[in-house]
C-alpha cells in the first residue's frame, strides 16, 4: 500500500511507539507484507527464521521485536510486538468503512460503464471504460477495474485476504492493505471469489495463485489472448481442507490434473 504522500520514519517510530536506530532521515513511502516490499517502504518481521530475509529485504524500514544491527541506509523501529505496530500503521490508512452508502465522490466509474441496479460498489474503487457489472456482484473498497471488463452476478472482489497472526490465545485476522487490480478485457464468471493481497493484478495472459483458508485457491490462467472468457468450478476436497475455487481467463480453459 502507498501512502498519500511520505511520512518520516520519525513519525511513524511515534505512531507505534517505537525505538528508532539507523537511518533517522528517511522518508517512508508505504508499507507492505515482507514478499512485496519495494524501496521505500516499511514492514515486519517477527519470527527469527525471517530475520534476515527482512533485514536484507527492499523496505527502507523494518519493525523488530529485539535490537539487532540495521544494514546501512535502512532504519529499525524496536517495539515488543511488531505485527500490532504493522496493524496500527495500516488502520491509520485503511479504515474500515462499511459499504452503507457511498457517494459519487468517492468513485471513479468511467461513464462508459454498465452498473447494473443492485451491484454493490464501494468506496476508492476505479471502473474503466464499457465494463459491464451485473446485479449481485460486490465490488470492495480499493479496487481497480480497468477497460472492457465483465464481472457476472454473484462475483465478489476485493474481500480480505485470509492472513492470520497466531497468538497463544488464538488467531487475529490482519487488516488488509493490498488491493485487487482487474486489467483490460477479463471477464470473471458468477460465483468467482478474488480476495486482496499485497496487490494482485489480473489480466488475459496473466497466471496468478493465490491460497485462501484450507488450502483453496483462486487461479486466473494465461492461455489465449483470445478470446476473453473465464469460467468457474468447484469440488470438495475429500480430505475435509474446504471448496477449492478455480477462477480461469482465457481460452480454451485449462484441464487440471484431478479431472
Amino acid at each position: 500500500m502507498d501512502f498519500p504522500q511520505s511520512v518520516a520514519v520519525k513519525e511513524i517510530a511515534g505512531w507505534v511507539g517505537a525505538r528508532l536506530t539507523g537511518n533517522k532521515a528517511l522518508q517512508i513511502k508505504g508499507i507492505n507484507e515482507i514478499h512485496k516490499v519495494r524501496e521505500g517502504d516499511i514492514t515486519f518481521v517477527d519470527h527469527p527464521k525471517y530475520y534476515q530475509a527482512s533485514l536484507h529485504s527492499a523496505a527502507s524500514a523494518i519493525i523488530v521485536p529485539a535490537d539487532m544491527d540495521c544494514p546501512a541506509g535502512k532504519a529499525l523501529l524496536v517495539v515488543e510486538k511488531p505485527f500490532l505496530a504493522y496493524e496500527e500503521i495500516v488502520k491509520r490508512f485503511r479504515t474500515f468503512t462499511p459499504i452503507h452508502f457511498v457517494s459519487e465522490n468517492e468513485q471513479e466509474i468511467d461513464p462508459t460503464a454498465v452498473i447494473e441496479d443492485g451491484a454493490i460498489i464501494g468506496p476508492h474503487v476505479r471502473i474503466g471504460k464499457d465494463c459491464h457489472i451485473q446485479s449481485g456482484a460486490i465490488i470492495r473498497p480499493y479496487t481497480t477495474i480497468g477497460d472492457r471488463v465483465v464481472i457476472h452476478s454473484g462475483a465478489i472482489i476485493g474481500t480480505q485476504a485470509f492472513y492470520f497472526k497466531k497468538w497463544p490465545e488464538g488467531y487475529q485476522a490482519w487488516t488488509g492493505c493490498g488491493r485487487v487490480i482487474i486489467e483490460d478485457d477479463v471477464w470473471i464468471g458468477s460465483g468467482t471469489t478474488i480476495a486482496q493481497g499485497g496487490q494482485w493484478r489480473y489480466d488475459h495472459r496473466s497466471r496468478h495463485e493465490d491460497r485462501l483458508p484450507g488450502d483453496d485457491r483462486a487461479w486466473c490462467s494465461d492461455w489465449k489472448k483470445l478470446p476473453h472468457c473465464c469460467t468457474s468450478r468447484y469440488r470438495r476436497q475429500n480430505n475435509n481442507r474446504g471448496l477449492v475455487r478455480h477462477l480461469w481467463a482465457g481460452w480454451p480453459h485449462p484441464k487440471p490434473s484431478y479431472w
